[in-house]
């Protein structure tokens, strides 16, 4: 990319052709690269003068439909020139596009620089319009869902903007910067809701950034594979800490729990198992559902035994962050039930049924303790008590009706978990052995061996 060896004006035409020739999600590189190097402090960037240098070669360079790349001019200048784009240029920007289309009408890309144009013309009207054409798309690119959240903030409606700047977000959209900076936005982001929302997708980011540097890092020698390997760290502390003012919310524990269980297995890697322990512990008590895909944490459970909560019960939470907390007694106990480990002492089940009940979302971990503890008419209704969490239901239902000698209702609980998510290895879950050596219930559990980047040894 010529942008990077400050060859701007070549550069600008690279991004011209990359959104013509390219997917329609390729506006998320445009902004990537233009946002990120304006704020680099490398250059003072002035659009006029470079976007005057393109023009100039608008009928002689190869690479970019002219008509396309004089409507991508006055696309730069609007959403980065940071003054008005100049009026001539915005109509002959207009015009160009509207040639264009007449020739390629089903162009995505096309239709979206339209609509911006349109929006800075303060013809709002045409400009969805032409942003609704790229909703219909089977995959709608994530900048659609942005340029209808400014639209819709310019019709005043502040909620159905912030529902639109979610979608963006989620479809990968997530230009951080740009979003924080747009002054078209600024009703929405007065929503309390706001920080939530941009909160949840900075720490989905983080956290995809970190595993597909995972990937990478396998190739790399070992000892540039711990400098990777703490990289991540940061990088991981960084998406959770844009999630803990936000903890209450159920949305935000979801999107933690995930964060914490990556940092846990980066933290196996270095051999930090005390670390390692502890946040595997704290991505459950914020989201037990983890459970659901069971590889994770049955990895995660064999390579870091013995996980009890006496060996638990000295650790805190780090960089004020807010787990594990209390229930860092009652996870290891569930956990254990549930994988086969050490058996629980008695005075450890009645702690852990306890502390599973302060909190809503670990409830649903009390029906497996009543059934250790001889009470499976407790269980049995504490699993079924458990419908926001189906998965986790019909699973724990399975144990205590196989343990009432009700293999087929078992089975088919363990069915319904399965539709509703359920994944193996439940094997490892000694409540099943009179299941796990069927035909019906390896068909159903087929053993799926972790991808290699996520393994933890």
């Amino acid at each position: 990319m010529r942008l990077r060896a400050l060859r701007v004006s070549g550069a600008l035409i690279d991004l011209a052709a990359m959104l013509e020739l390219g997917p329609a999600r390729s506006f998320r590189q445009v902004y990537d690269e233009v946002v990120s190097f304006k704020g680099s402090g490398r250059l003072s960037l002035r659009l006029e003068p470079i976007v005057t240098r393109v023009l100039a070669q608008r009928d002689v360079q190869d690479e970019v439909d002219p008509d396309f790349l004089q409507a991508f001019c006055a696309y730069v200048t609007v959403e980065f020139g940071g003054d008005p784009c100049p009026q001539p240029l915005l109509r002959a920007g207009l015009a160009a596009i509207d040639r264009y289309l007449e020739r390629r009408p089903a162009h995505v890309a096309a239709h979206l620089v339209r609509g911006a144009l349109l929006l800075d013309d303060e013809r709002t009207g045409a400009a969805l319009a032409s942003v609704q054409v790229a909703l219909e798309e089977r995959r709608p690119p994530g900048y659609a869902h942005f340029l209808l959240a400014r639209i819709q903030a310019r019709q005043r409606d502040a909620l159905g903007g912030l529902r639109s700047l979610e979608r963006a977000i989620l479809s990968e959209f997530d230009v951080f910067q740009k979003i924080d900076e747009d002054e078209s936005l600024a009703t929405l982001r007065a929503l309390p809701r706001y920080g939530l929302v941009v909160g949840i997708a900075q720490a989905g980011s983080a956290r995809r950034l970190v595993v597909r540097s995972e990937r990478i890092a396998l190739a790399q020698p070992a000892t540039t594979q711990r400098q990777v390997y703490r990289e991540m760290l940061t990088q991981l502390t960084s998406g959770l800490a844009y999630l803990r003012d936000h903890l209450d919310k159920d949305e935000a524990r979801q999107a933690a729990g995930p964060l914490y269980l990556v940092r846990a297995r980066i933290a196996t890697h270095l051999g930090d198992r005390r670390a390692a322990r502890r946040d595997l512990i704290g991505a459950l008590e914020l989201d037990p559902t983890l459970l659901r895909d069971l590889r994770h944490v049955a990895a995660a459970h064999r390579a870091l035994r013995p996980i009890t909560a006496s060996g638990l019960r000295s650790v805190e939470p780090v960089n004020g962050e807010a787990v594990p907390g209390e229930l860092k007694e009652a996870i290891p106990v569930v956990l254990n039930l549930l994988l086969n480990g050490d058996p629980p002492s008695p005075k450890a089940l009645k702690r852990a049924a306890r502390l599973v009940l302060t909190h809503e979302s670990t409830r649903c971990l009390l029906s497996p303790i009543r059934l250790a503890q001889g009470e499976p008419k407790a269980a049995l209704s504490a699993a079924r008590e458990a419908t926001e969490q189906p998965a986790l239901s019909a699973w724990f239902e399975a144990r205590v009706l196989l343990h009432e000698g009700k293999p087929n209702m078992a089975f088919d609980a363990l069915r319904r978990g399965r539709e509703a998510g359920l994944r193996g290895p439940l094997s490892r879950d000694s409540a099943l052995a009179g299941l796990v050596d069927e035909e019906r219930f390896k068909l159903l559990f087929p053993k799926l061996p972790l991808p290699l980047a996520a393994r933890w040894r």
